[in-house]
Formats: C-alpha cells, sequence, structure tokens
C-alpha cells in the first residue's frame, strides 16, 4: 500500500485545540500572532487547519498513482502529481465535445416539428393522438368476402342463432351442486395470522409454527409459584433461576438454598463473582501490566484508554531545591520537593510522583523550587 508522509497534525480526541466557535473570534486569524507568549491551544488549532488539508490532498494523490509521496520538499514533483490526479478523475466523468454533442443533436427531432394535423412536410411527424384518431376510422385488416358473395340479413337470421352471451361447450356442474361443494370449504380470508378465540376461523401454518416455537415445555417455565413468582427449573437440574414480584432474581440451590442472587437495583445481595473472572470492566489492574514509558517536564499527555491508568516518574538533578509535581486535569495529585544546603550537603538529587489518571484525563509532570533548571525525568512508567 502506497505511503503518504503528509500527516495530519492534532486530530485525536479530546485533542489540545480550539473550538470552531473560539477559532472564529480569536484575533490572530486575521492579523496573525504578534510579540508576547503564544498559546499551545491556538497555535495548535492552525497547524491542524494546514495540516489536515494537505494531508487529504496528499492522500488523493496517492490514492489516484498507487505511489508513495514522500516529505522530502519536492514541490514541482507534487504539484505534477496533483495535475495528473485531477486529469484522471476529470477523463472518468466522461464528458464529450461540443461537436459531438451538435452531431447528436441534429439526429433529433425537434419537439416543434410534432404536428397535430395531417399534411405533407417532410421534415415534420405526427403527433400520437393524430395518428391514433387517424387509425381508428379505417376498418381493421381481414379477409373479407367480396362483393356479392355475402348473405343477406333476412338469409343470415335463419342460418345463426341469434346473438347473445353463450357459454363454450363442456362439462357444467349445476348450481346447487357447486353451492354444496362451496360450502365445505374455508374462505382464505378465514385464515388469520394471529391466535384468538374465533370457531369459524382457523391459523395458517406459519403461524402456528411460529407461536409454537415461541413457547417452551410447561414443566420447564412455571408461569407463576404459589408465592407468585416465576419459576424456569429445567428437567433433572438442581438449580432453578427464579423471578420474584419485587424485580429481584436469583439461582436456588434445592441442596443449599441461594446460590446467587441481585436486586431490584441490579446489586448483588448474594453469591459471589471471582475477581479474576472480572474482565474488560474499567478497572486499575486488571489486564494491565507495567512498562516504561518516555515522558518530559510540562508536556501534556491524555489517557486515551477506556481504563484508569497509573503513571509514573523520577527526576534527576544537580540542584539542591526543586520539586517534581504530577499534575491531572489541572489538580496537582502527587509532589515531592528537596530543600538542600548546597554543595556536598545536598539532601538527594532524585524524586519520584505518581499517580492514577483516570480516562480521557490529560496530565503533564511540572518541576518548580528554588532551583528548577536543569531537572529533567530520568525514567518513567506506566501500569496500562
Amino acid at each position: 500500500m502506497a505511503k503518504n508522509e503528509f500527516l495530519p497534525f492534532g486530530t485525536a480526541e479530546g485533542a489540545n485545540v480550539l473550538s470552531n466557535q473560539e477559532y472564529e473570534r480569536l484575533a490572530a486569524r486575521f492579523n496573525g500572532f504578534i510579540s508576547g507568549v503564544a498559546k499551545s491551544k491556538e497555535l495548535n488549532t492552525v497547524w491542524r487547519q494546514s495540516s489536515v488539508i494537505s494531508s487529504a490532498i496528499a492522500q488523493f494523490i496517492v490514492d489516484s498513482d498507487n505511489k508513495d509521496l514522500l516529505d522530502n520538499g519536492d514541490v514541482a514533483g507534487i504539484k505534477n502529481r496533483l495535475v495528473v490526479a485531477i486529469k484522471q478523475i476529470i477523463s472518468g466523468v466522461g464528458y464529450v465535445t461540443t461537436a459531438n454533442m451538435n452531431l447528436e443533436l441534429n439526429k433529433k427531432v425537434d419537439k416543434a416539428n410534432i404536428s397535430g394535423v395531417k399534411g405533407d412536410d417532410n421534415d415534420k411527424v405526427p403527433s400520437l393522438n393524430l395518428f391514433t384518431g387517424e387509425i381508428g376510422k379505417l376498418q381493421p385488416k381481414g379477409d373479407y368476402v367480396l362483393a356479392g358473395y355475402s348473405y343477406s340479413k333476412t338469409e343470415s337470421d335463419g342460418k345463426y342463432q341469434p346473438k347473445g352471451n353463450y357459454a363454450p361447450s363442456g362439462d357444467y356442474v349445476t348450481t346447487a351442486a357447486l353451492n354444496n361443494g362451496l360450502a365445505l370449504k374455508f374462505d382464505k380470508t378465514s385464515i388469520v395470522q394471529s391466535m384468538g378465540t374465533s370457531t369459524t376461523q382457523v391459523m395458517s401454518q406459519n403461524s402456528v409454527t411460529k407461536s409454537l416455537n415461541a413457547k417452551t415445555d410447561i414443566n420447564v417455565f412455571q408461569s407463576k409459584t404459589e408465592s407468585g413468582n416465576a419459576v424456569i427449573l429445567p428437567a433433572g437440574s438442581p438449580v432453578s433461576f427464579i423471578f420474584n414480584k419485587d424485580g429481584s432474581f436469583y439461582l436456588y440451590s434445592f441442596d443449599s438454598g441461594n446460590k446467587f442472587k441481585i436486586n431490584k437495583d441490579g446489586e448483588v445481595t448474594a453469591g459471589i463473582i471471582p475477581f479474576s473472572r472480572i474482565t474488560g470492566a474499567p478497572l486499575l489492574g486488571i489486564d494491565q501490566k507495567w512498562k516504561t514509558v518516555t515522558k518530559q517536564i510540562n508536556t501534556l499527555y491524555t489517557n486515551t484508554t477506556q481504563k484508569p491508568i497509573f503513571v509514573f516518574a523520577k527526576s534527576n538533578a544537580s540542584s539542591n531545591n526543586f520539586k517534581i509535581e504530577l499534575e491531572v486535569d489541572g489538580v496537582i495529585a502527587s509532589s515531592t520537593m528537596v530543600n538542600g544546603s548546597g554543595g556536598s550537603g545536598t539532601v538527594t538529587k532524585e524524586l519520584s510522583c505518581g499517580a492514577i489518571v483516570p480516562s480521557q484525563s490529560s496530565y503533564k509532570f511540572l518541576v518548580g523550587g528554588a532551583e528548577p533548571a536543569g531537572v529533567s525525568i530520568s525514567y518513567a512508567a506506566e501500569l496500562s
């Protein structure tokens, strides 16, 4: 598969960018950024807009010629490939030249040349209404007797049976027999598709099959016990499934009583779910492992997983008075500080901090204190 090296920037869910409304109102969008502090959220938005459209155009080129598009500064090469891609799309639409179009139009009849009257103009054609009306005035084609070879009315009346609505010859049943036979049949309108109490209607094969399939053995399902509860009791099983009137349900063992019970609010009030059986739940430590990662000071990270994670980092510096903090969603979740006397009196030069980061939350490591210069993260790990 061809590669596109022009990648979009800042497109992850929850990315540190402005909303469309905020970006429309941003003053720097008209005059550009001037001297002062440039906010990362504003710059990220500018970079994302330009990178997304350039990545889309680049992907259009790659999809057209199925060749890698490298970020190597070859402006002329990219332009030439874009032109070829556009021409390829246009040529596939099926446009025709003006000359060919005029040639084809000249083969057609202009609507103004459809005539509603008879005439001898070779450039006109009769309308359907005119043609139908004129054809209706003509005698149908047939094998007619020549004049002088036909019967007179008097001869025809004596030779042929009078005109009437006669049935063709055949084996016909009497009206009484027909009525007797129909009385023994069901009318199709009496075949219904649902159950009911009628004594003159029947259910179709399909509706009977569906109704029976929706049922279960009466010995397995007891719709109501003496206490008003519903019970499922498979044949030979030592355990039954009981639905209570109050909305709760539970498994019941005839040997030891209740095995597992859930109340109407969905809380487990009896029984135990082994911790090792819990999979897929958004719990810290379940289906997660420790792994080393790379983290930088004052860089915003986001937990994009569906579970909380635990992040940890150690700092390394030669200063004697500094602190390292872990900020989660703008709140300091962990902080460690060292206050040394300088020179050989330094207490320690390696500090650590860590905290739980909820799903979709952002976090970053900060450095402060009297001597924050030169402090960096020497080691980082996370449980994820």
